[in-house]
């Protein structure tokens, strides 16, 4: 692609934020699912004041896409509310084309959430803390087990790896207070003799989810900097020499089946020989 056809892809969206209660020279955020936004920090990406209680943030996208944001004040306990003093939904952005995004914050929420859970975890899991990898963030991982694991010393599972571990089983770590109810649903499933019984993975996100999930550059097609791998299955990279977070440390837990199946979370420049869509 040329310089000039490059230039016209690129999506410039600028948002003007109008509080009309909040002091002009207050300090305000915009955070956001991509990485001009912060990707969820919020307060990372700071908008301009431009007086009379309103203030401003340009940023350049290089392809089109849908957006989800808020505003804050520079923690999650001051952020956009509605007048029962509830956050607000996350606002929308078709970024389509550049444009210019006009919104109004009334209310701005006072102490943090107040969080209700529903739900439990269903069956067994085990936690693994802090697992390590080069140039990836330490995380947590959580192992789900099926009913009648421990009665079967010797059998061999399939796995399931997910990303997004903390919100797949258990509600107190989920990002609302409600989980996914992997748990439920795999349980149920193999209760009714649906599905093989089957080990669930659940990988941990950081604050770089954005980055690592998302490839960087869509219009170039990048991959995203963290990938599964499940080596041993239809998939396998042979060849690879890379730094894995996990070689997993549950492996005596787990009994992996027989085709050795281990969980790699590996960088994307690691994978560059790998094909698409692992």
């Amino acid at each position: 692609m040329n310089t000039l056809a490059f230039i016209f892809l690129l999506v410039r969206l600028t948002f003007i934020l109008t509080s009309p209660d909040l002091p002009s020279d207050t300090t305000v955020y915009i955070t956001g699912s991509v990485e001009q936004l912060g990707s969820w920090n919020p307060s990372r990406v700071k908008m301009e004041p431009q007086g009379n209680h309103t203030w401003t943030k340009e940023i350049i996208l290089d392809s089109p896409l849908s957006i989800e944001y808020k505003y804050t004040l520079g923690s999650w306990e001051r952020e956009g509310a509605d007048a029962n003093g509830s956050p607000l939904s996350n606002f929308v952005v078709d970024a389509s084309q550049s444009k210019s995004v006009r919104d109004t914050v009334l209310f701005w929420t006072r102490g943090p959430r107040q969080r209700v859970n529903h739900g439990q975890i269903t069956g067994t899991v085990r936690y693994h803390r802090g697992v390590k990898g080069a140039g990836l963030q330490d995380r947590d991982l959580v192992v789900w087990l099926p009913p009648g694991y421990s009665v079967d010393k010797t059998r061999r599972y399939p796995v399931l790896y997910m990303h997004d571990g903390q919100n797949i089983f258990d509600p107190a770590t989920s990002a609302f207070g409600v989980d996914w109810s992997i748990d439920e649903t795999a349980d149920d499933l193999i209760k009714k003799m649906t599905i093989d019984p089957l080990i669930v993975v659940g990988i941990y996100n950081t604050s770089d989810r954005m980055k690592e999930y998302s490839p960087e550059n869509r219009s170039k097609r990048e991959r995203p900097l963290l990938r599964i791998v499940v080596a041993g299955g239809a998939r396998d990279h042979d060849g690879l020499s890379v730094d894995h977070l996990a070689h997993y440390a549950a492996r005596r837990v787990c009994r992996y089946d027989q085709d050795g199946v281990k969980v790699e979370l590996l960088r994307r420049d690691a994978l560059q020989a790998a094909e698409e869509g692992v």
